[in-house]
């Protein structure tokens, strides 16, 4: 997740007082991969776009 936030280089448009939008998709009621987005790539994203 690391290295494809800093491939989009998204440090150049999510700035420390930025509101972020998170959208997952939960169209299913249990994670399915590479259907729906799992919990735990919510809190990676969240850790990432905090630090």
């Amino acid at each position: 997740l690391g290295a494809g936030l800093e491939f989009v280089r998204w440090q150049e448009f999510v700035h420390p007082d930025s509101t972020v939008f998170i959208k997952p998709n939960l169209t299913w009621p249990v994670p399915r991969p590479g259907v729906t987005t799992s919990p735990d790539f919510v809190d990676a994203l969240l850790a990432a776009l905090c630090s």
